[in-house]
């Protein structure tokens, strides 16, 4: 991670020193710093590091390279990381001769207008 600038703080931490991530991470590093400054942008770069302790790699790594120089910041990669979680929590399971066994019965929009009703009359109208 050494893009020209002075170590920080940060680099003193035995944890940080010693991981090993993408070159990607250390050019969010880089980038933060310069659009937040020094104590800022590492900031900046604990947050999306902290990412990683509940998303895979893979998925942060994305969205750090998805985020343009110009525009990187913390809250927007964080962002862009749930959106990618979504979407890979939103596979669709294929449909097997299990699933034809299920019958969901259609609703009775009867009930639906008493539900109305009794809310009517708790409100006094």
């Amino acid at each position: 991670m050494s893009l020209g600038r002075k170590p920080a703080a940060l680099d003193h931490a035995p944890v940080l020193r010693n991981w090993r991530l993408p070159e990607s991470f250390g050019q969010l590093r880089h980038n933060l710093e310069q659009r937040h400054g020094s104590t800022a942008g590492a900031r900046q770069y604990i947050r999306v590091s902290q990412l990683l302790a509940v998303h895979p790699l893979a998925r942060v790594q994305q969205a750090v390279e998805a985020c343009k120089p110009e525009e990187v910041q913390a809250e927007r990669i964080a962002a862009l990381v749930e959106r990618l979680a979504n979407k890979d929590t939103a596979v669709a399971v294929p449909l097997g001769t299990a699933t034809e066994a299920i019958q969901v019965p259609r609703p009775d929009l009867g009930r639906f207008d008493e539900l109305l009703k009794g809310g009517e009359d708790a409100d006094g109208a």
